[in-house]
């Protein structure tokens, strides 16, 4: 029956010399064997979706990768793999994905996070910092004496989920102040007053 035939096309036959053989005495039709590949992409493609030509047992294979795919995710493409015998369908094609490394990002399920860098002055008296997310620029508001390694969430700013790509993760951001270099005299000057008051 078609069930039958489909349940032993659903196997990976670790033997193809003993498939074919059996093939060969014209026993049934089998299917083809699933076929391995492997690609990488960066994260900014995993984000938005993209697409690899993969070659394999004499064929091309253009395949489209959904946004929010995770890295060791494995794709089936259906019929794409070792050809069947006696009639047999072809088995499938498993591709597994690897995720490039990422030095601004870092990435938990869903979740994105990174370093921002504040000046000491902004992080004193408050301000807006302009950030890089995968949306594009986003513009956040730091609040007056705002701690070193303070974590801001920012919500929806993270990667595309796998199973709803209209839904997102969180984008959580790293103060990392930034002290001010080359100091002119002045300002020396006037941190020595700041370092008097403090101390009274």
């Amino acid at each position: 029956s078609t069930i039958f035939w489909e349940k032993i096309c659903s196997r990976i036959f670790s033997d193809g010399g003993a498939v074919k053989r059996a093939a060969a005495r014209g026993v049934r039709p089998h299917c083809g064997p699933d076929l391995s590949a492997e690609t990488t992409i960066t994260l900014e493609e995993a984000y938005h979706g993209t697409a690899r030509t993969i070659e394999i047992d004499g064929q091309t294979i253009r395949v489209k990768i959904r946004p929010g795919v995770t890295d060791g995710q494995v794709l089936r493409v259906a019929g794409k793999g070792g050809e069947g015998y006696n009639g047999g369908q072809r088995g499938d094609l498993l591709i597994a994905i690897h995720i490039a490394a990422n030095s601004a990002y870092e990435r938990k399920g869903d979740d994105l996070s990174l370093d921002i860098q504040v000046p000491l002055y902004t992080a004193i008296l408050g301000g807006k910092v302009t950030i890089q997310t995968m949306k594009g620029p986003t513009n956040l508001t730091i609040p007056p004496e705002t701690p070193n390694g303070k974590t801001f969430r920012l919500k929806g700013l993270g990667m595309p989920k796998s199973s709803d790509p209209a839904k997102f993760g969180d984008l959580y951001a790293s103060v990392v102040i930034r002290l001010p270099e080359h100091l002119s005299a002045q300002e020396k000057s006037l941190f020595e007053q700041l370092h008097g008051i403090r101390k009274t």
